[in-house]
């Protein structure tokens, strides 16, 4: 009887032992497990020419995110992150490829690609050549580039560079004025339509894209 006992005190803290190894490995996804919600916008800039005139039916292009993403204090997307997307041109009644549409596929973290669902909400030309902006801070501490931190949902925080002016024109990308001349819009499906009336659509590196995340995104 009193070996019974203790066969059955045995397998009963085997049970308990392994309940508490799945509340403990439960616990560790559930800290690494981060969400950035819908509605969140931030800044990624083109890596390389975006031209109606050739891209075709179906063209690729990559946006750099420009800012560090945190949530909860821990960076989620890292400054430099790829943004994968594919574009189309359409043309307009007199043969000018005016209209751009664009949508995005994933987001690109090393070795992994993420789904993400955005939406252009705007353009802006690229920020200053390199050598106009500096590299350290008044502080004299290393220029880690802007930061956008989530924290409690969706309150959001930006976390301005104090080495990068803003909307200043440029030599390396589209003129001002094109760019504020272009229209942006959503389409039903999701797609983020850029027309300029009457011209043909040509994005230079650098181009500022101002992005609204439209779906909530969990990264583990």
């Amino acid at each position: 009887m009193g070996t019974i006992a203790r066969t059955h005190s045995i397998r009963l803290g085997g049970g308990v032992a392994g309940l508490l190894s799945v509340m403990i490995l439960g616990m560790v996804i559930a800290a690494q497990r981060a969400v950035i919600p819908a509605g969140t916008e931030f800044v990624a800039e083109l890596e390389e020419d975006l031209d109606t005139r050739l891209i075709g039916e179906e063209g690729r292009f990559v946006l750099r995110l420009a800012q560090t993403i945190l949530v909860g204090g821990r960076e989620v997307l890292p400054r430099g992150a790829r943004i994968l997307g594919v574009a189309k041109a359409e043309q307009d009644e007199e043969g000018n490829f005016s209209t751009l549409v664009v949508r995005f596929r994933e987001v690109s973290l090393g070795a992994r690609a993420l789904p993400i669902a955005l939406r252009v909400k705007a353009l802006e030309p690229p920020p200053p050549p390199k050598e106009m902006v500096p590299t350290e801070t008044t502080g004299g501490e290393p220029r880690r580039g802007p930061r956008i931190e989530i924290s409690g949902g969706i309150s959001i925080r930006r976390i301005p560079d104090p080495g990068i002016p803003e909307g200043k024109p440029s030599r390396r990308g589209v003129r001002r004025e094109s760019v504020e001349l272009m229209k942006v819009s959503t389409r039903e499906s999701g797609a983020t339509e850029i027309t300029l009336p009457g011209e043909d659509i040509s994005l230079r590196p650098g181009t500022r894209f101002r992005l609204v995340l439209s779906q909530d995104l969990e990264i583990r």
